[in-house]
């Protein structure tokens, strides 16, 4: 640069060439002439060059201050765009730890209602085994006596026909008709007994199941209140379902959760086994014990009937056929009460659990 500056000063600043003189013939005039142009040149270069130097750094200093202005500009912007990217991170973290805290919070609330209502049905589910079948603590003792009473006073009609018919084996003459009428009188007065022991029974059974249904544990109110309950525990869990699939990216315990709400149907499935379970039972029991004491009432009636006919043959023959069918009528209910009972109340339950299955 500072050659250039100093090409540029001797290109504007020379003087004319004279016409070449021999160095030797040189005045003083003429070298100190020659010496001043030199320096003059010398100064105008550097004059030049500071210009253009000062020039240079005018015009350089504002696009350095431009250029970091610029910077501090990028960096501002930058730091805005972190501030707002981390604030706008932050209320999107705010608001999912809201939506989970309210999502965990309407689902156990769902719980607490579920496990409400599971209580319910489990207390229901109590009160319907203390009061379906219920029997009062007289009929262990009452029922046994009754019927030990009565089977003693027919086994005192038996031992005295036995005795009477010993005596006429060889003479029918020795045969007491007191006797054998007195003896008949303790086989009615037994079979009276043992026939009503048996309708008492039958119609206690009739009672509580009365009672049973006034206070809403019959089978169909039990059945229609176990299914209300269910219900709503179904509408329930579906909720808690949906509502855990909404938010299941929020939920950290998703699989806790959801272990929760298996146990939660495993109580519900539970309970509806309980009561679909001694519903059966309790039908089977109803059932076979109506139909024992019915079948043991009609036996005890029908042997009371041929005693009073085999009475009343003292006097006029033709009823001691009729004894005889009736008697062997009532021994062959005896003989099959057990077994119809049993089928009986084995069909009924087995019919129970095809409803229940049905209707739940």
């Amino acid at each position: 640069m500072l050659y250039t500056a100093s090409t540029q000063g001797r290109q504007l600043f020379q003087w004319p060439k004279q016409p070449a003189k021999k160095s030797g013939n040189k005045s003083q005039f003429t070298r100190l002439r020659e010496f001043s142009s030199k320096s003059l040149t010398i100064l105008l270069a550097v004059s030049l060059f500071s210009a253009q130097t000062i020039s240079y750094a005018s015009d350089d200093s504002p696009k350095v201050d431009a250029a970091k202005v610029d910077i501090a500009t990028i960096e501002a912007e930058k730091a805005d765009k972190t501030q707002a990217d981390t604030a706008q991170a932050d209320a999107a973290n705010t608001d999912a730890a809201a939506e989970n805290k309210s999502a965990r919070n309407q689902v156990f609330e769902l719980d607490r209602r579920i496990l409400l209502e599971c209580a319910d049905l489990a207390r229901f589910r109590l009160r319907f085994h203390a009061q379906a079948n219920r029997t009062g603590f007289w009929r262990s003792w009452i029922y046994p006596i009754e019927q030990e009473t009565g089977t003693a006073l027919s086994f005192c009609n038996t031992l005295t026909d036995l005795t009477q018919r010993a005596r006429g084996l060889n003479d029918p003459d020795k045969i007491s008709r007191p006797s054998v009428k007195g003896g008949l009188a303790c086989a009615i007065t037994g079979q009276t007994i043992t026939a009503a022991s048996s309708s008492i029974e039958l119609l206690h059974n009739g009672y509580v199941a009365w009672a049973a249904a006034q206070n809403g544990f019959s089978p169909r109110k039990s059945e229609s209140i176990v299914r209300q309950s269910v219900q709503k525990i179904d509408n329930l869990l579906s909720e808690r379902e949906r509502t855990l699939e909404r938010n299941s990216a929020n939920m950290p315990d998703l699989k806790t959760l959801q272990l929760q709400g298996r146990l939660l149907k495993h109580i519900r499935n539970q309970l509806l086994y309980s009561f679909k379970q001694f519903s059966a039972r309790s039908r089977e029991q109803a059932w076979s014990e109506n139909t024992f004491y019915a079948i043991d009432s009609a036996q005890a009636l029908l042997q009371l009937s041929a005693s009073c006919m085999s009475l009343q043959g003292f006097s006029n023959r033709k009823y001691i056929g009729l004894a005889a069918v009736t008697n062997v009528v009532a021994n062959s209910l005896v003989t099959s009460n057990p077994i119809i009972r049993t089928a009986v109340g084995r069909y009924v339950a087995r019919r129970q659990r095809q409803h229940l299955e049905k209707e739940f």
